[in-house]
């Protein structure tokens, strides 16, 4: 992956967003890292990078299946109401 923005959420963990790692980067991903300090590496149960369309049918099919609690999607609307007032 070319990662072209990233948030740090801890000093090991982080999301970033970029090219994908496959079909030479035409798609755009996101991953979810974690960095394993002790070898280097990545864990390797935690560092999944997906299709950019694959993440956005997770969360929309999780939304109607009620698998995000009340906080979750209250909290969700919240930070969409304050990215369109922008």
């Amino acid at each position: 992956m070319k990662p072209k923005d990233k948030i740090n959420l801890s000093k090991d963990h982080s999301i970033e967003w970029g090219e994908s790692s496959w079909d030479n980067g035409s798609d755009f991903s996101i991953r979810n890292r974690f960095d394993n300090n002790s070898n280097g590496g990545f864990n390797i149960r935690g560092s999944s990078e997906l299709p950019w369309h694959d993440f956005n049918t997770m969360i929309l099919e999780s939304i109607k299946r009620n698998h995000f609690t009340e906080l979750d999607i209250t909290n969700i609307l919240i930070e969409i109401a304050k990215n369109r007032i922008k």
